[in-house]
């Protein structure tokens, strides 16, 4: 077993860098909801992954990774912001709360609504998409009632899905 110093520095360059690998894409994703074009998400998240280098031996073992990430990002953009207006006033609470995303199409459809479509499928869709679906079958119990494969099954449920959407959306997309 390797106890050398450069051991050592590999084994924590080797735990930054899945660190990194594991939480890079929330923290982009993170940093643009925050910034909405008033900062540049980049900077921040290269800011927190900075952070992370710098004090990742000092991260409670008890407190997840994931967390201390949210919150120096949150406390680095309240930073980033009251630079760029150092005279505004800044409420945490508002800073940290994503806008508000408008409710999705399908938020709105009734069941007879989605019967309706449903029924509206070819026969070979329709009897795999409700048995699968509605009647909570596995692939294996759908391809012996209906006397095909299991590929076939997951490929007319996938079909029945794409159909189903483009009905309600208007996409003809398959």
């Amino acid at each position: 077993m390797e106890d050398s110093p450069a051991a050592d520095a590999r084994r924590r360059q080797e735990a930054l860098d899945a660190l990194v690998r594991d939480h890079r894409g929330f923290l982009e994703a993170m940093a643009a909801r925050l910034c909405r074009g008033q900062l540049d998400p980049g900077d921040l998240v290269q800011d927190v992954l900075e952070r992370l280098v710098a004090n990742v031996d000092r991260i409670p073992a008890e407190l997840p990774v994931r967390a201390w990430l949210v919150r120096v990002m949150h406390n680095r953009f309240i930073d980033m912001v009251r630079r760029q207006h150092p005279t505004a006033a800044i409420e945490p609470e508002q800073l940290a709360e994503p806008p508000r995303e408008p409710e999705a199409w399908w938020h709105r459809l009734s069941t007879e609504d989605v019967r309706a479509k449903i029924d509206a499928l070819p026969p070979e869709l329709r009897d795999a998409f409700r048995l699968f679906s509605i009647d909570g079958l596995s692939y294996q119990e759908i391809s012996e009632r209906l006397g095909v494969t299991r590929n076939t099954v997951g490929t007319r449920i996938l079909r029945a899905r794409r159909r189903i959407r483009a009905m309600f959306t208007g996409d003809d997309h398959e």
